[in-house]
């Protein structure tokens, strides 16, 4: 097939037919802040249909769709205009008319945007085909045939887009980005590990010492990564848990202390010494339920935090995953590729964006880690103070069964029980939940960013030995 850039004529005889590419595939382009394209991959330049040379130096919108809504860009634009990452479903149009689907996610970079492309394959993609095009019709009854009231389309348009993720369930947009993202991401990451794609790349890389050196570590970076892609799904049910463990430690200490309270006024109600034995008992447990009180807070602060630090590390994963495949990819394209061809600035643009990425990342995962260390610590010292409070719970009921009409009595301590014995085990489950996401770990936070770091300087040492085979003279 040819690349060179087609007719109009042509680009409408292709518009209703889909470009196909792999769903291991993964490609990106580099942009300035205005969106001028500055570099691309292999994979780009053939799904595109474009030569490179034709894209180079060129507005991104090259290759916009017109079936995509107006107000997808907006959104696109006003995040990483406010330096925040961000990805969407995008329909582009290449050279020939023919149209592909791509799930973007575009990341700050230096001096412009880095945005990496994979093939869409989740339901949830189905699903918003089907919304685009209620949007781009609303768009286009809008804003006529003069494109004068484009503003007014997008904010219509806009309006019925969060209506519609409302109902689904999506109270923002970012809701919405996110489980996207992570589905597209996982489902993609079960096929590379299912077909060997992920094995095939890493084995296509470079042939000299230092280059194999740093892929080494690159591909072993990766394999992290790819592991806590496949876990993403353990990461989200971990983070629903603890933001429910938060409300119902706190509830529990305040269910706990009233329960006591309301033990002590029964006693007080009893005779002689059965009623001194209980509301005895009631105080112990009084006195346990406030001092604990501390421990309570810590434990839930700890929840919060630690869940506040898991739903920012969540999106990170999926970006740095997917920006160190593709410099695995890109660098494996440098490698083989002729030497007039090689340009090392486009494989240290893509290298810089990926070392940012590794970078926060790490910070993030050091930080989760220290997250779990405290949380752990507060949940087994609240453990001990719930063991002390069951067995005066169960102290409790044994004093009221020599009471007759005990009733009152024993429900309450039984009651105590029962909620202290279900926070435990409900501790107990949290702390393994925690502990199993970093368990068999073989590589630290440390280590992905250094892996990545060593691979800027076999970039430069491919492109030495590019410079030798031009200069060298011919036999």
């Amino acid at each position: 097939m040819s690349t060179r850039p087609t007719a109009p004529a042509d680009r409408e005889l292709h518009s209703s037919e889909e470009r196909e590419f792999g769903l291991h595939e993964i490609f990106f382009s580099i942009t300035d802040r205005k969106g001028i394209i500055r570099y691309g991959n292999e994979v780009f330049t053939r799904v595109s249909g474009y030569p490179k040379a034709a894209m180079i130096g060129k507005p991104h919108n090259l290759i916009r769709h017109p079936d995509m809504p107006r107000v997808v860009f907006k959104l696109l634009w006003d995040e990483i205009g406010a330096g925040r990452p961000v990805a969407a479903y995008v329909k582009n149009r290449a050279s020939d008319g023919r149209y592909y689907w791509v799930m973007a996610m575009v990341l700050p970079a230096p001096d412009g945007y880095l945005s990496i492309r994979i093939k869409p394959s989740s339901p949830l993609f189905a699903a918003v085909q089907d919304i685009y095009q209620d949007l781009r019709d609303i768009e286009r009854s809008i804003e006529g045939a003069d494109g004068l009231r484009r503003k007014e389309g997008m904010e219509s348009s806009g309006e019925r887009l969060q209506h519609l993720l409302t109902k689904a369930g999506f109270e923002t947009y970012d809701a919405f980005m996110r489980t996207a993202i992570l589905g597209e991401v996982r489902l993609r990451e079960e096929h590379r590990q299912t077909s060997g794609a992920g094995r095939r790349s890493s084995a296509r890389l470079g042939q000299r010492d230092g280059f194999d050196a740093a892929r080494a570590g690159l591909a072993q970076a990766n394999h992290f990564l790819s592991d806590l892609v496949l876990r993403l799904d353990d990461y989200i049910k971990l983070n629903s848990r603890l933001a429910e463990d938060a409300s119902f430690i706190r509830a529990l200490a305040d269910e706990v202390l009233l329960f006591a309270l309301n033990a002590i006024v029964a006693a007080s109600k009893a005779d002689g010494s059965d009623g001194a034995a209980i509301g005895a008992v009631a105080g112990l447990l009084r006195m346990r339920s406030e001092s604990s009180s501390t421990l309570f807070r810590e434990l839930g602060d700890s929840v919060l935090r630690a869940s506040e630090t898991l739903d920012r590390l969540l999106f990170p994963v999926v970006a740095t995953g997917l920006a160190s495949q593709m410099l695995e990819v890109f660098m494996a394209e440098f490698a083989s590729s002729g030497a007039g061809d090689r340009d090392p600035a486009e494989v240290l643009a893509l290298h810089a964006c990926v070392q940012r990425e590794a970078s926060g990342l790490a910070r993030l995962l050091d930080e989760f880690d220290g997250r779990l260390h405290t949380l752990q610590a507060n949940i087994r010292g609240l453990r001990r103070e719930l063991d002390a409070m069951r067995a005066l719970g169960l102290n409790g009921r044994i004093e009221a069964a020599r009471i007759e009409d005990s009733g009152p009595f024993s429900s309450l301590f039984a009651t105590v029980g029962t909620q202290v014995a279900a926070a435990a085990t409900r501790l107990d489950e949290l702390q393994k939940s925690g502990a199993s996401l970093f368990t068999n770990r073989d590589r630290t936070a440390a280590d992905i960013e250094s892996a990545v770091a060593a691979t800027a300087a076999a970039i430069r040492l491919l492109d030495d030995c590019a410079r030798v085979e031009v200069e060298a003279p011919a036999a």
